[in-house]
């Protein structure tokens, strides 16, 4: 394989020169789309207004919608209320992994905003890379223990805090002379 082919350095450099650092650019989002909507759960993209401009019908599906054109246009969190997008385009970091809560169910995503050639934010893509949370179960769990194992730290720093409160204002409480 040459430097020029798809894989290649240069070719990479090329991909990621000073025209896009700032992030992916619409050329290399629709180079990458069809991958990413073969391999995803489904998949939408927002303007810089965070309005739906695409949206593929297995995600419709997957948030009750009968047509996908029945949210194009629309704001996003009119359609997912739950959705990081706005931020998305607003600080153009990208959320590479995310669990979504959508009517009971727990949807892991994708984020991506994507720039014109100017290097301004032109909007975002977003992918469901699952709609099960069964073949990751492992990282589920250690999730949940890591977020149980810091609800309890907390709660023992609360305790120990209240401790140290009452004590402080005992020590501090100021000692009255005996009246004569």
């Amino acid at each position: 394989m040459n430097d020029i082919e798809p894989g290649g350095t240069q070719y990479m450099t090329q991909l990621f020169g000073e025209k896009s650092k700032n992030g992916l650019t619409r050329e290399l989002i629709e180079a990458l789309f069809p991958m990413f909507e073969e391999a995803s759960a489904g998949a939408i993209a927002v303007d810089r207004d965070a309005r739906i401009t695409w949206m593929n019908s297995s995600y419709s599906q997957l948030l009750g919608l009968k047509d996908p054109a029945i949210a194009i246009g629309r704001p996003v969190r009119q359609v997912i209320p739950e959705t990081r997008m706005p931020e998305v385009v607003e600080t153009g970091n990208p959320l590479l992994l995310d669990i979504m809560e959508h009517q009971q169910q727990q949807l892991v995503v994708t984020r991506l905003p994507f720039y014109d050639k100017a290097g301004q934010i032109e909007g975002a893509v977003a992918f469901v890379l699952y709609d099960d949370l069964q073949p990751l179960t492992p990282l589920v769990s250690k999730y949940r223990r890591l977020h149980q194992d810091l609800a309890a730290a907390r709660k023992a720093l609360a305790k120990k805090r209240g401790a140290l409160d009452t004590v402080s204002a005992i020590l501090l409480v100021p000692v009255r002379e005996p009246s004569k």
